[in-house]
């Protein structure tokens, strides 16, 4: 072998060792380019869906912070929307129950009145009942005809013929009345007698010494008579009575024209 040979063998040699080492590097990088890639976009993915995600999630937390907050003052306007009905509610309760108190107390106050009234017709009556006073008497009895006067001076009249003397407040042996309780009693007395020129028909009703009213007639004939009479406010122990007025007469007899009567009319 020539030394051309020779060396065209290495060129030749060097060529086919430079032409195999370019494949496997070319074979090597055509391996690891594809590869590069898929790992770089599949990063860059992630981190787009991280950031979206993160994005998203930083949205729903400030929704759900924004739910909660309206969530937490609708609880609030609940509380006093609920406030609000029971204090309304309370209202009207109360109000129900002042008017139910009011019209308790009036028929409380309408039960007081009827039984302060009760307790007075009670305590009025139960006076009533244990103070009965009641007298009329006339001055002639059945069997005698009498005539009395006339007299020079003031003649207290004793009306002996009882027709009825509850109580027993008149005196028929004195001709007195004595009030046994303090109240109203009516007096009336009537007196009878025969007409004269000179002497008249005349009485007076006396309270405790002092004259109240009188009663007086006069003509010349015939008989005559008159009547007359005073409600007055006894105490406990005033005595009335009637009085021949002087210088003058009555007649009675079984008809009796001559009558003294009293009663009590209430309790003071």
């Amino acid at each position: 072998m020539s030394g051309k040979e020779v060396v065209d063998q290495l060129h030749y040699g060097d060529e086919e060792s430079i032409k195999n080492e370019a494949r496997r590097t070319e074979a090597t990088v055509s391996d690891q380019q594809p590869c590069q890639p898929d790992i770089h976009t599949v990063l860059r993915e992630l981190s787009t869906r991280l950031a979206e995600q993160s994005v998203e999630l930083k949205y729903t937390k400030n929704r759900m912070n924004a739910v909660e907050k309206q969530l937490e003052e609708l609880k609030k306007q609940n509380e006093v929307l609920v406030a609000e009905i029971r204090l309304k509610a309370s209202e009207k309760q109360m109000e129900e129950l002042k008017r139910e108190t009011e019209g308790q107390a009036l028929e409380l106050k309408t039960l007081q009145i009827r039984a302060n009234i009760t307790e007075s017709q009670v305590s009025e009556l139960s006076r009533e009942n244990e103070y009965k006073i009641a007298f009329s008497a006339s001055l002639s009895t059945e069997e005698a005809a009498t005539t009395t006067g006339p007299f020079n001076t003031d003649f207290t009249l004793k009306y002996t013929n009882i027709f009825v003397n509850i109580g027993n407040a008149y005196n028929p042996e004195t001709g007195i009345f004595t009030a046994p309780v303090r109240g109203v009693y009516m007096f009336r007395f009537s007196i009878s007698g025969y007409g004269s020129t000179s002497v008249g028909v005349g009485a007076r009703l006396f309270k405790n010494g002092r004259h109240v009213v009188v009663g007086y007639c006069q003509q010349p004939s015939h008989r005559v008579g008159t009547t007359n009479g005073a409600s007055l406010l006894l105490e406990v122990g005033d005595v009335v009575y009637v009085q021949l007025y002087p210088n003058t007469q009555i007649f009675d007899n079984v008809n009796y024209h001559n009558t003294f009567s009293a009663q009590l009319l209430f309790t003071m």
